[in-house]
């Protein structure tokens, strides 16, 4: 069991070796965070007192923007009434417009009314297609007729004449 023991004994040295320089190491880096801590706080603390002053100072600067806002709002308002107002105004307008282009438009209707009566009555009456087609062929029945006629009369009385010429 010498033996055994012999092993136990390094491995106990070892377990303690590396024991003492973990809380060596521990000691160093706990030392280190405490150092950085220290830093840090004293670049932080100026830095807090500064964003506490800039609220401070901001907390009247956002009030001056809500009544800004409030007093915008307030003016939209009434920009809306106004408009509104013009829309109602412009309505009206228009309709005085338009009642009086009818006033007005109403005795020119008239008389261009009368004026077109006047120029159909007066005006030359011109014949359908069919009645121009029509006319068309009685003068044409009328030419044949005087063209006949003329033939007619040009030709001897004389029936044995007329039946030899013929011939």
């Amino acid at each position: 069991m010498d033996v055994v023991n012999m092993i136990l004994l390094i491995v106990y040295i070892v377990v303690g070796v590396a024991l003492v320089w973990f809380v060596v190491e521990l000691a160093l880096t706990i030392r280190k965070a405490r150092g950085t801590v220290d830093e840090m706080q004293a670049q932080l603390e100026p830095t807090l007192s500064n964003v506490q002053q800039l609220t401070e100072e901001a907390k009247p600067l956002m009030e001056r923007v809500s009544l800004t806002v409030d007093a915008v709002n307030l003016e939209m308002l009434r920009v809306d009434d106004i408009l509104q107002d013009v829309g109602s105004i412009t309505d009206t307008a228009s309709k005085t417009v338009n009642a009086v282009d009818n006033v007005t438009s109403a005795p020119l209707d008239l008389v261009n009314s009368l004026t077109k009566k006047v120029r159909d009555k007066l005006a030359p009456k011109h014949a359908s297609d069919i009645s121009k087609e029509m006319g068309e062929a009685k003068a044409r029945e009328s030419v044949d007729d005087a063209v006949l006629g003329s033939i007619d009369s040009d030709l001897p009385t004389d029936g044995a004449a007329a039946t030899g010429s013929r011939i």
